[in-house]
């Protein structure tokens, strides 16, 4: 099966992230730290690589 990563460099408050996506993702970390924006960026990026009905 193929790894799939997520990398953020300097975007919305994020200096750099890189995450390897699993199954289940758990973001866990004090308030304001940018968890919210990596779930919508994964919901966003998931939605891109869809195939459309």
């Amino acid at each position: 099966m193929a790894t799939e990563k997520l990398i953020i460099k300097n975007f919305a408050g994020l200096n750099h992230i890189d995450i390897e996506i699993k199954k289940i993702n758990i973001l866990m970390g004090p308030q304001a730290s940018g968890k919210s924006m990596i779930a919508k960026i994964l919901f966003y990026c998931k939605g891109l690589s869809e195939p459309s009905p």
